[in-house]
């Protein structure tokens, strides 16, 4: 009986130290925000154990949709390191998503999207603006691009959450992505 009362009060102290980490519940899940603009797509997906990743979409329905392959060009207004604001400007090439429903960029840490103006990092994203093409033919919403503001992307929406803890993209939320990409 000693034995029993000992191990139920081992399992109880390990109990409550779980708790005391006071992260909630869900720290761990992944959660998806995507904003739609036209046929434009760009979507988050983070959690409290990877560093937020960005995707970047075009519709299949979009003007470059029957196209194999496109690029986007992604203009970023940031603070850089000192302080001040900064403009970078990258090409992607973005595949056909394996599902048939447009194009996708892989999952993208900021390295990824954002040159360095001055090699110092940044301090936040102001804006991002998207225009794609595929040789000469363009789509960049009539010349005024296709403009996200991080607020707008963080409280769209379009939601998911998946209960899968990696600190890559989870396929459930891949799927969530793809989904949107199909409407």
């Amino acid at each position: 009986m000693k034995k029993l009362a000992i191990i139920a009060g081992l399992l109880i102290f390990s109990a409550g130290g779980l708790k005391a980490s006071n992260y909630p519940a869900d720290y761990s899940y992944q959660k998806v925000h995507v904003l739609l603009k036209g046929p434009a797509l760009a979507a988050t997906v983070g959690s409290g154990i990877m560093d937020q990743k960005l995707v970047i979409g075009y519709k299949k329905s979009g003007i470059l949709g029957g196209f194999d392959k496109i690029f986007a060009v992604v203009k970023v207004t940031y603070y850089g390191g000192d302080g001040n604001m900064k403009v970078s400007e990258r090409v992607l090439e973005i595949q056909k998503d394996w599902h048939g429903a447009g194009f996708l960029t892989p999952a993208m840490i900021h390295e990824d999207y954002i040159t360095l103006v001055d090699g110092r990092g940044f301090r936040g994203i102001q804006r991002i603006e998207l225009a794609f093409f595929s040789g000469s033919q363009w789509d960049s919403n009539y010349g005024a691009n296709y403009v996200i503001e991080p607020n707008e992307l963080a409280t769209s929406n379009i939601q998911f959450a998946s209960q899968e803890s990696s600190s890559e993209v989870a396929i459930p939320c891949w799927n969530f992505i793809t989904d949107q990409l199909g409407k």
